[in-house]
């Protein structure tokens, strides 16, 4: 609910964030299914077999892997990724790099093509990860208004790393910059996320990995 004043007296109304608009919601979908494809097509084609082949030959067994993340509304589904660590939770080189870079989420642009996560919007999360946040930020379930994203806001903006070590501080600053997204939606925002988290990929690579 949102609270408003109308002379002097308080009153709460339904919550409009412009997700909930359709026009708005259909113009971010064809955003998405446009940049996926674009990508899918311009740098997956070569880029996905070099990877794969890269973790083959280093030793990293299979170069994919699926798990299980939370979507629009908390519903789960499968995302892929390439495998970054093994059964140990160790990496190698590449696997580290990967990582760093963060391109071992890009086969996660097939999730966008079928309409399961969008271009940029809250990264997904596992549901026990997804409940250790909600018991730190009351504000974190807002998160499962807009459907999950490639890249977000926070992500955006650095702030990446999670799981069981991730410092409550940080992790309350990035659940804030994912419901300024939520509540701030626009098409410009969304292609400056995009080249935003492209320039930080190519030049300022995180030394954590993002959920």
């Amino acid at each position: 609910m949102f609270l408003e004043n109308l002379e002097g007296i308080p009153l709460f109304s339904q919550r409009r964030e412009p997700l909930s608009n359709r026009t708005n919601a259909f113009i971010k979908r064809v955003f998405d299914l446009l940049t996926s494809l674009f990508l899918l097509i311009a740098v997956g084609l070569w880029l996905f077999p070099l990877m794969a082949l890269l973790l083959l030959l280093t030793g990293a067994g299979s170069p994919l892997f699926s798990q299980r993340r939370e979507g629009l509304s908390g519903k789960p589904f499968t995302v892929m990724k390439f495998k970054s660590m093994n059964a140990a939770g160790e990496s190698n080189f590449v696997q580290r790099w990967m990582r760093k870079t963060g391109l071992d989420e890009l086969p996660q642009l097939f999730n966008v093509l079928f309409g399961q996560m969008s271009m940029v919007g809250p990264r997904p999360h596992t549901a026990g990860d997804g409940a250790t946040y909600a018991a730190f930020v009351a504000s974190y379930k807002i998160r499962y208004w807009a459907k999950p994203g490639l890249t977000g806001l926070a992500q955006a903006r650095g702030l990446r790393g999670g799981g069981t070590a991730a410092r409550p501080e940080m992790l309350e600053e990035r659940i804030r910059a994912d419901v300024y997204y939520i509540e701030h939606w626009s098409l410009v925002l969304d292609l400056r996320i995009v080249i935003e988290t492209a320039v930080r990929t190519l030049f300022a690579p995180a030394t954590l990995h993002s959920n």
